[in-house]
Formats: structure tokens, sequence, C-alpha cells
């Protein structure tokens, strides 16, 4: 078999694994609450601009906005999953749509409190 052919089918098995990727995207974004952190994370890095934060504060600036968008997600892929499921007939099921949201809260504090730190350096 030619090179090119191999290449040629990789491509087009990443191009196929690339357009699911895009679809289950454009899903995401017409979750409100990935809607809402997004704006929130844009904020923050907008403010990271404005107050002429140094590259490497951009950078965890950034991470933690993708933490919290990831979170966000996954919290909301799970409880569209746990809708499936009556949660009224499974106790497990409430608990498991509270704990996910937990985790966002928690990745949301964590945020908060780095770029709060971080901004505050830049005012003092």
């Amino acid at each position: 078999m030619k090179y090119w052919t191999v290449i040629y089918r990789l491509t087009m098995k990443m191009h196929e694994k690339f357009r699911f990727a895009e679809k289950g995207l454009k899903i995401l974004l017409k979750d409100h609450s990935v809607r809402l952190q997004l704006c929130i994370s844009l904020a923050a890095m907008a403010v990271s601009f404005l107050f002429g934060f140094e590259p490497y504060e951009k950078a965890v600036v950034f991470v933690f906005c993708v933490m919290v968008v990831t979170a966000e997600a996954f919290n909301s892929v799970i409880e569209y999953m746990a809708e499936q499921i009556d949660p009224s007939k499974d106790q497990a099921i409430g608990r498991i749509k509270d704990m996910t949201a937990g985790v966002v809260l928690i990745t949301s504090i964590g945020a908060l409190i780095a770029g709060v730190a971080i901004l505050l350096k830049h005012i003092f």
C-alpha cells in the first residue's frame, strides 16, 4: 500500500472524528449554563488584558477559564444523561446531579480565588 493512501485514510478518519466533535460543541453551546460560563470567561480574559497581566498570568487565567467551562460542559452532559432516567424513581440520580454541580462550584471558586489574587497584585 502506498504511503499517500495510508495518509489519506488517516486524514479521512480524523476528519470524521472532528465532525462529531463539532456537532457536540454546537449542542453544548446551546446550553445556557455553558454559554454563561463562556461569557464570564471572556470577561475574565478581557480583564487580564485591560490590567496588563504578565503573559504567564494570562495563561493561568486562560487555563482556569478552560477548566471551569469544561467542568460546566461535563455537568451539562451528566445532567442530560441523568434526565433520561426519572429522578423521582432513583434518588442516586439526584445525588449525581448535585455532585457534578458541586464540582463546577469547586472549580469556579478556585478560579475566582486565583483570578482575584492575580488582579489584586495589579491593583495594589
